[in-house]
This record gives structure tokens, sequence and C-alpha cells, in this order.
């Protein structure tokens, strides 16, 4: 499972939630670009290690990734709707997301605990991971959260909302 971002105009957010079908026909482009970011499948561990709740989706930090309201809940893509975050929430997550510290992130990158929370796709690797094999993903995920940055920085930026799709 992969997590697509696009950012998108609040004239466009608007036209889709009246006619959400070109949610259905490639929409997203399948690549990292200006105003698309993708996050291959660190979604969950990156939930876990920005919202600091797995099942947070309303909290300003619970949007960062997961969290959002559906566009169409009508509208399954496959994995449940397609979700959206207001272009005033994308500047909250901005401010927030600039305030993360990396050495509280990687605190709370615990193999154990990752494991014993089943958090995709770590779970069932870090059981027999090494310290070094661990530290080695610990900078992967650190990366997807500067792109985080990035993406929500330049989203906010054109005042534009963000929606998200699970595929």
């Amino acid at each position: 499972m992969l997590l697509a971002l696009k950012a998108i105009s609040e004239d466009e957010l608007e036209a889709l939630k009246l006619d959400s079908s070109p949610l259905t026909e490639d929409y997203f482009s399948g690549q990292d670009s200006e105003d698309e970011l993708w996050l291959d499948k660190f979604w969950d561990i990156l939930q876990f290690l920005i919202a600091h709740d797995r099942f947070d989706f309303s909290s300003i930090p619970g949007k960062v990734v997961q969290g959002g309201e559906p566009i169409d809940e009508e509208l399954d893509l496959g994995y449940g709707p397609a979700l959206y975050v207001t272009a005033d929430e994308v500047k909250n997550i901005k401010e927030y997301l600039s305030s993360l510290k990396y050495e509280e992130l990687v605190r709370k990158f615990d193999a154990e605990v990752i494991s014993q929370e089943e958090i995709y796709p770590y779970y069932q690797e870090f059981r027999k991971a090494s310290a070094e094999e661990i530290q080695e993903e610990i900078s992967y995920c650190l990366a997807y959260v500067d792109k985080l940055k990035e993406f929500y920085r330049k989203a906010a930026d054109k005042n534009f909302a963000v929606i998200k799709e699970l595929c």
C-alpha cells in the first residue's frame, strides 16, 4: 500500500466535492512532483511518528499523513475514500511540521513498540533487525519527514488544500 498526497486549489477541491468522478481516472500521477508526494509504504510509520497516535486522524498532527475529511464517502477507491485537508489546515500542518524535532522522532522509533503495535511496514522486519538496520530505516523515515515538510510548505505558500489517497 502507498499513500499519495496532492496539493490542489480550494476551487478544485470544491469541484471534486461536487463531482468526485475524476478521482477514479488516474487523478494522481504516480510520482513525486511540485504538487504531489508519494509516501511509498511508509505512511503508517510516519503517522505513528508524527501524530504520536496511529489512530488520531482529526488533530493537526493526525492530519499530516492519514487524517482529513472524506471528499465523497460513497466513493471507495480501494482502501476507502480520498480525504482532504483545507488550505487553512495545510498552513497549520506546515507550522506543526516546522516545530518537529528530529530527536523526538528518533526516540519514538522503538523497534519493540513498532513490532507490538504492528506498524506497517516494519512490524515483522524489526523482530529480527540489527541496530544498524534500524538506524538506516530511521534515516530513511526522516528523509520522508523532510519531504512532507517541503510539500506542505509549498502547498501553504500557494494557499492550496491537500487531498490524499491510500492505494
